[in-house]
């Protein structure tokens, strides 16, 4: 397209002059942790700065900050907290080294007329009001922007390969790739961007850059209430990035199949108001003769105003255009699948949010979000006999507004509640409903308590949803699909209320160990326009689970964590093996079965040691179950073992990552060729070790230069995550990083 031929111009035009100010040099970095001193609990949100410079950030969820490209030398880093005494410390940065820091900030206490007021110790849900159950941390990942540079992952769905559980699922039908944890899907997880639920958003992750995300936090439990609607099988929320002072970057990169990424991003900030831009596109053309090509641009612009104290406002949007070829399947999936030509051009969405946030005073908060998302991705296939081209419009749009209020009722109580409102329509319907509209309001409202008793934190929650069908076009709830075309659609009715209740906690033990629990229970509704193998929609399931385990944490090697876990699923929604030609559509047909399934987390993380190197690993065990001829045998489409590994090297200007993950073996039908007479017999996947690679060089400071190379699948490993759909083998990547 015209527009990428523009882009590719103008960043060619911007490389050739960045790289003319080349100069070498080299660099260091800190990483540190903010602590409650009493409850050694991590202090999430903490201003962290380095004086004397423009230089600043703020702890993440588990109290973690860092700072990287500093030149070698002393510096003074000071750490703040609203109700905590402020800290500073010294710090000597080496070159090629990491500097290491702890603040341990005390709760302050105010006397004014004889009222005394502490600080908040531990999470501050005032002013972070969606913070999910505590009881939730040892289910919950956090990718940084520096974990997604050094996997060198383009792609959100690329940069959660690594967490504990992660399977990918990748294909080349309309979803490219499915991204579960835990095997818990139908439904897979659910998505947020920077906590706004999004309702339709499974075909994005794929296509949604990495350039702009400062983190992603990955809620791996079916237990999250707090971030949208949950599915209950886990949350993923995108935090996009934010700056604390001018920065200027691209980036641009070439590797296999004819791939290109190029990334350009700006921010700032300027007194009470702080924004960010980013603009890229990336491009492949994929193996030859398997219509895998693929490009797309993105834009990022978000605006932070602090009006005063108490009242900020952020303005965010993302927009994506471009196109996408599907990928033909080998065998042994359908004959269709290996034939059929057809994909998206273009592909447009974009996303676009305006939160509101109120702090009352230290004990009462009120976060409003108004959002909007519209996809407009226009299908395409191509008849194999006469060359017709056939489109189809598959628009959708859905706006709503989101409100949680947090009120600290005392020291150590603290209730949060709130509502939801979502307006979803497609006005011709999406995939193999196309032409059938659907108009649904959803509303949902939300209560969670939270009590802290010294060193154990208690929460209990519940969530009501509530959807009316203004008009649903694909079949009757009542009735049968057969026939689509002369089917009524539904009309002004209620759907019955959706109940989800969660109780969490943890427990300090002691300086460095600590226990954490989760429950949940709750219904998951199918997804619309799914069908059963009578060709009715499946029934609604009920799923209860349980999370327990125990984290670890010394300063001088890193943490180690185990957690159990436990789902039982009454009526679980599970794809059937059997197809249906609908309307022009291969429909996948689902099913109720119950299921349950039992397992182990092991998660290990080290500090740097020796100040070189650095590992993580990761390792999740399942046994699953699913119901058969009245008993309960083993789940075969579920792998047993998922493992991950990463190991980092860091010397001077340096950086060096090792990656490896093993998943053992499963079986599906899905897209197999399946006949009342000859129906799909299961087919082998996974049962694979697959190695990655990134390398960094840092060739210049100022600009701060960086050329990098990546190889994925190192040693050409052959396998299958989803049938028909082989791994495309080794692929190497080239490029360099700058910043100003």
């Amino acid at each position: 397209m015209r527009v990428f031929k523009n882009y590719v111009f103008m960043f060619f035009l911007l490389f050739m002059f960045s790289m003319s100010a080349v100069a070498q040099s080299t660099t260091g970095s800190i990483t540190g942790r903010v602590l409650d001193a009493k409850t050694l609990q991590p202090l999430s949100e903490a201003n962290v700065q380095v004086l004397d410079s423009h230089v600043g950030t703020t702890s993440d969820r588990s109290g973690n900050f860092n700072f990287n490209g500093l030149q070698a030398g002393n510096y003074n880093v000071s750490v703040s907290v609203i109700g905590y005494e402020k800290q500073q410390q010294s710090v000597v940065v080496k070159s090629g080294q990491t500097a290491s820091m702890i603040f341990k900030l005390l709760p302050v206490v105010l006397k004014m007329r004889s009222v005394a007021v502490e600080g908040d110790k531990e999470r501050n849900v005032i002013q972070q009001p969606r913070s999910e159950s505590v009881g939730l941390d040892l289910s919950t990942s956090v990718i940084t922007r520096r974990d997604i540079q050094k996997q060198g992952a383009k792609t959100l769905v690329e940069a959660m390969d690594y967490i504990p559980g992660a399977w990918i699922e990748t294909r080349g039908r309309k979803v490219k790739q499915f991204f579960s944890i835990r095997g818990q899907r139908y439904p897979y997880p659910e998505y947020a961007v920077d906590g706004v639920w999004q309702r339709e958003f499974h075909e994005l992750p794929y296509f949604f850059s990495t350039a702009d995300i400062e983190r992603i936090e990955v809620i791996r439990s079916s237990a999250a209430l707090l971030t949208g609607l949950s599915g209950m099988a886990g949350v993923i929320n995108i935090v996009p990035k934010t700056y604390n002072s001018p920065e200027f970057s691209h980036e641009i990169e070439y590797g296999s199949y004819g791939s290109y990424r190029l990334q350009l991003s700006h921010g700032a900030k300027v007194g009470d108001v702080s924004y960010a831009s980013g603009i890229g596109i990336r491009h492949t053309d994929g193996p030859s003769d398997m219509n895998a090509k693929e490009e797309m641009a993105n834009f990022y612009g978000r605006v932070n105003w602090q009006a005063s104290q108490k009242l900020g406002f952020q303005l965010m949007v993302f927009h994506l255009n471009g196109e996408r070829q599907m990928r033909l399947a080998k065998a042994p999936a359908s004959s269709r699948f290996q034939t059929e030509i057809s994909g998206y051009d273009p592909y447009r969405s974009t996303l676009a949010s305006l939160k509101m946030n109120y702090t009352h005073s230290e004990r009462s908060n009120i976060e409003a979000v108004a959002y909007y998302s519209h996809r407009d991705p226009e299908f395409y296939s191509v008849d194999s006999e006469t060359n017709a081209v056939s489109k189809t419009l598959e628009k959708d749009y859905e706006y709503g507004l989101s409100v949680l209020h947090a009120f600290k009722l005392s020291s150590n109580n603290t209730l949060r509640w709130g509502g939801l409102y979502n307006h979803w329509v497609t006005p011709n319907g999406k995939r193999f409903y196309s032409g059938r509209k659907s108009d649904l309001y959803t509303y949902s409202g939300v209560l969670v308590d939270e009590h802290q008793f010294h060193r154990l934190t208690l929460d209990a929650g519940v969530r009501l949803s509530k959807t009316y069908i203004n008009e649903y076009g694909a079949f009757g709830i009542d009735g049968s699909a057969k026939g689509f075309a002369g089917v009524e659609p539904i009309k002004d009715t209620w759907e019955p209320i959706v109940t989800q209740a969660s109780l969490g906690g943890s427990y300090l033990l002691t300086e460095s160990v600590s226990v954490f629990m989760n429950s949940m229970f709750g219904i998951v509704q199918p997804r619309k326009g799914t069908f059963d193998v009578d060709l009715n929609e499946p029934q609604n399931e009920k799923r209860i689970k349980l999370d327990i385990g125990t984290k670890f944490e010394a300063p001088c090697f890193g943490s180690v964590s185990i957690t159990g876990y436990g789902t039982v699923q009454k009526n679980a929604i599970v794809l059937s093996g059997q197809s249906e030609e609908i309307n022009g559509y291969v429909a996948e047909l689902y099913a109720n079965r119950d299921q349950d399934q039992l397992g182990v987390e092991l998660e290990l993380r080290s500090k740097k040691m020796w100040d070189h190197v650095q590992f993580f690993t990761n390792l999740i065990t399942m046994r699953s179950r699913k119901k058969a001829d009245d008993e309960m045998v083993e789940n075969d489409e579920i792998p047993d073992i998922i493992s991950n590994t990463g190991l980092s090297f860091d010397f001077a200007q340096c950086n060096i990552n090792l990656y490896a993950k093993y998943m053992s073996e499963y079986e599906s039908t899905r897209f197999v060729a399946s006949t009342k007479t000859n129906p799909a017999t299961p087919q082998p996947l996974g049962d694979f070790m697959n190695f990655d690679a990134t390398a960094e060089y840092q060739i210049a400071k100022i600009p701060a230069t960086t050329v990098f190379l990546q190889i994925k699948n190192i040693f050409d490993e052959k396998y299958s995550t989803v049938v028909g759909y082989p791994d495309f083998g080794r692929q190497v990547f080239a490029g360099i990083r700058q910043s100003f």
